[in-house]
């Protein structure tokens, strides 16, 4: 993790409290306080060192598998709703530990999938939503900006759990370079041993992260016509 502090002060990074019937993992420590802080002092060069701090430019760019997706049409919209009542599921349909040819969805190479995630339960609780193999960009999120803030939730960004709150959240997904059945569930573990769990089914030709040749090429999984080139030394 790498911060930049623009402000001299101090700064902790604190453990909240979550009600246990909204968010409970079974035997999971649920204490807030500080797990460390972070003290900011000023630096003797021109403007005590904030004023201009920047990160590295030698961040790496977002992986070519990772286009952006945000202003891609809605071709290919799916419905997942998790729930526990009346027994833990996904649309539905609970998943037995001998049932691994079952698809909940099926999925092809190159191709975006817009996944509207919900839950159906008749009280608040959340669950976080995992997705194996391919990762999801975060296009809506309910609440407001400030909300945004305070869950570490921002729109555009990658990533393979979410909490899914009583409304709807929209991410997207491209299949990039596997084929065959991919696991979603429930992250949490009671949840998903008793079935709240499905597969993805991904069909098509499986695609390298980096192309064979040296020379810059777009990369065929790619939706976007003007990007996604990737570079190998």
């Amino acid at each position: 993790i790498l911060i930049v502090c623009r402000t001299v002060g101090k700064y902790n990074i604190d453990s909240e409290y979550i009600d246990p019937l909204t968010f409970h993992i079974p035997g999971a420590a649920n204490v807030p306080g500080t797990i460390f802080s972070l003290d900011v002092i000023p630096d003797a060069g021109e403007d005590n060192g904030l004023k201009h701090a920047l990160f590295p430019d030698w961040l790496p760019d977002t992986p070519v598998w990772m286009p952006d997706l945000f202003d891609d049409p809605e071709d290919n919209v799916f419905d997942v709703t998790l729930a526990v009542v009346p027994s833990p599921s996904i649309n539905g349909k609970l998943m037995h530990h001998d049932d691994h040819e079952s698809a909940l969805l099926q999925m092809e190479i190159g191709k975006v999938y817009t996944l509207q995630l919900d839950t159906s339960d008749p009280f608040p609780i959340q669950h976080p939503f995992h997705q194996h193999v391919n990762h999801f960009q975060v296009i809506e999120y309910p609440g407001s900006d400030q909300h945004f803030n305070t869950t570490g939730l921002l729109r555009g960004m990658w990533r393979d759990t979410i909490r899914v709150v009583p409304q709807k959240t929209k991410v997207r997904t491209l299949p990039h370079a596997f084929t065959g059945k991919a696991m979603i569930h429930c992250h949490i573990v009671t949840h998903a041993d008793e079935g709240m769990m499905a597969l993805w089914n991904i069909t098509g030709e499986e695609l390298p992260y980096a192309p064979a040749s040296v020379e810059t090429i777009r990369h065929p999984s790619c939706p976007k016509s003007n990007g996604c080139k990737v570079e190998q030394e």
